[in-house]
């Protein structure tokens, strides 16, 4: 196997097998490095916005999609040509982001600091924010499940918390006690874990 030289401080990556190209964040110098997987050489650095974190790949579309800590926004990166073609504002301190590619939206978890946290919804054909969803306090990362259309999210909530979703309807429920009640839009649920790590106090919805 073969190590790559990036950018600076390297942070998450990301995969499109389609073009068997890897995206790497680099929070250092406010890049994405573009590595060829045929060559495990790096065919591209693209600037983006201040302290890149999250990454994800939109194999369908070939659209690239990077959260942006430092400066409160997306950039979408065109894939084909390794460009930035879009800057969407987000939420406060934006970390983690996922895609539904059969739906062509995009999530992104913003930390907001150490306050009560939010969930951006992006429409991928107008690269416009369509919803914000609140959460818990201190959302890191979001996973999309395609087969359900249900978005989970790594969060820091009070322990004991639950919040419920119906995609399909993008009507968020919050238990209360015994009862489930409407609260507010959403198309996700939040997870414990999503594959990585959890803190000390997670939330779940199922």
């Amino acid at each position: 196997m073969t190590s790559v030289t990036v950018g600076s401080v390297p942070v998450q990556v990301a995969v499109n097998p389609t073009t068997n190209m890897i995206y790497v964040t680099n929070r250092g110098d406010f890049t994405v490095s573009v590595i060829d997987g045929a060559t495990n050489s790096v065919s591209a650095t693209i600037p983006v916005g201040g302290d890149p974190q999250g990454v994800t790949v939109d194999a369908m579309t070939n659209t690239v999609y990077v959260a942006n800590e430092g400066s409160d926004s997306v950039s979408v990166i065109n894939g084909a040509t390794n460009t930035v073609m879009s800057t969407i504002a987000v939420g406060r301190f934006p970390w983690g982001v996922g895609v539904d590619p059969t739906r062509n939206k995009i999530y992104v978890a913003n930390s907001t600091g150490n306050t009560a946290g939010t969930v951006s919804e992006i429409n991928g054909s107008t690269n416009a924010v369509i919803a914000t969803i609140g959460v818990g306090a201190g959302p890191q990362s979001v996973a999309v499940d395609q087969s359900t259309a249900s978005h989970g999210e790594r969060t820091t909530q009070r322990p004991g918390s639950r919040r419920h979703c119906d995609p399909r309807r993008d009507t968020q429920l919050r238990s209360l006690g015994r009862r489930a009640t409407r609260s507010s839009e959403c198309g996700l649920k939040l997870l414990p874990s999503g594959g990585v790590p959890s803190p000390t106090h997670a939330s779940a919805a199922f």
